[in-house]
C-alpha cells in the first residue's frame, strides 16, 4: 500500500493481490472481494 492513496477501492485491489494466486493454487478462484467501509458504504472488486 506504500504511495497509494488509502481508499476503500484500492484496499479492495490490495487484498485482491494478496489472496487470487494463493487461492488459485488450491485449485479455486477468487470470484470478488466485497469489504464495508460502513453499514451502508462498501465496493466490490472482480478482479
Amino acid at each position: 500500500m506504500e504511495g497509494k492513496m488509502a481508499s476503500t477501492e484500492v484496499l479492495a485491489q490490495a487484498i485482491w493481490d494478496e489472496l487470487a494466486d494463493a487461492i488459485k493454487e488450491q485449485g479455486c478462484s477468487l470470484h470478488c472481494i466485497k469489504l464495508y467501509e460502513t453499514e451502508n458504504n462498501f465496493v466490490e472488486y472482480f478482479g
